[in-house]
């Protein structure tokens, strides 16, 4: 990859990515599903279809800071907003509605250029004016008096009209403008009060962006061993290729797929036990249940922990052992 793909850690528990680029070459290239979080602007009340941000696991962002894919920001809370952040917003907000109206009349103005011979072959102004070039000249300066002096300013900078003054008469040029004029008198609203605007949503203060964090043990966020072992099982088994997503669900940590979870359903649920304390034995009654669930849903349920001795080299060091249903 050219450049790693931005990542936000929200709250130290997960992290959100807002390009649907990224989101695709994640999914396409490295196997990492993660979930969509957000609404969908065609749909907004329901639930069934979500968009983006995606939104990563610890364990999925473990994963792609270790083979350098993503660049992780932390966000945090922005200071308070002061006058002069508001100034400055609010001067951000006049140029961006001073540049989407001027976009405006110039898509006006190459609209009804574009127009131009059907506006002058059915215009009864041309067999109407009998008036010499002077005064034609005169006409054309008087009624341009009669715009809006942001028109004018447009209108002299605009390609199409400076490209078509060329090859048109002045008494043409007084028909186009004529035009325009009863074109705008059909809406009696004010452009710089009713003019439908886009506002922006990204925030101007990117000076208080938080600097890139390269590994994830910086923020504290693997801090006990059950997180560990979770990162460590998610990351041998994306080694080994498959699909991982969140099992909760089915009652595990994992499931696994052995292929695009769009092509086929989960094969494995993958429960994460250390073995390191009496404390963490699992009792009879929840084997069962374990198994007996997986077997119930066509699944394997599969308990995932460190291997009893594991040296510096050792790379596989997590150890699987299957639990399979077959009734009593």
């Amino acid at each position: 990859m050219s450049s790693r793909i931005r990542c936000y850690l929200i709250e130290k528990q997960y992290g959100l990515i807002f390009n649907i680029d990224d989101i695709r070459l994640l999914r396409e290239k490295y196997r990492i599903i993660g979930c969509f979080t957000g609404s969908s602007v065609a749909f907004p009340r329901q639930n069934n279809e979500l968009s983006i941000p995606l939104e990563l696991s610890i364990e999925e962002c473990f994963v792609l800071l270790n083979q350098k894919l993503i660049q992780l920001f932390e966000l945090k809370t922005f200071s308070p907003i002061t006058d002069q952040n508001r100034l400055t917003y609010l001067k951000h907000l006049e140029l961006d509605c001073q540049q989407q109206m001027i976009n405006s009349i110039n898509s006006r103005i190459n609209d009804m250029l574009s127009k131009r011979q059907f506006i002058l072959e059915n215009s009864q102004m041309l067999s109407t004016i009998e008036q010499d070039e002077e005064e034609e000249e005169e006409s054309v300066n008087n009624l341009l008096t009669k715009f809006d002096s942001t028109f004018v300013q447009i209108l002299n900078t605009n390609n199409s009209w400076l490209n078509c003054q060329q090859s048109l008469t002045i008494k043409e040029k007084l028909i186009l403008l004529n035009e325009f004029k009863n074109r705008n008198k059909k809406s009696s609203l004010d452009p710089h009060t009713h003019t439908l605007v886009e506002i922006p949503i990204e925030s101007y203060r990117q000076h208080e962006l938080i600097p890139i964090l390269d590994i994830l043990s910086d923020l504290s966020l693997i801090n006990n061993n059950d997180k560990k072992l979770r990162c460590h099982v998610f990351q041998d088994l994306w080694i080994k290729g498959y699909f991982i997503s969140n099992g909760q669900k089915f009652g595990g940590d994992f499931l696994v797929y052995t292929n695009d979870p769009h092509i086929c359903h989960s094969t494995f649920i993958i429960h994460c036990i250390q073995r390191t304390t009496t404390a963490n034995q699992i009792p009879l009654i929840s084997l069962i249940a374990k198994g007996r669930l997986a077997s119930n849903v066509n699944k394997t349920s599969v308990i995932a922990t460190y291997k009893q001795s594991i040296t510096i080299d050792d790379d596989e060091k997590i150890d699987y052992l299957s639990i399979n249903w077959t009734g009593i």
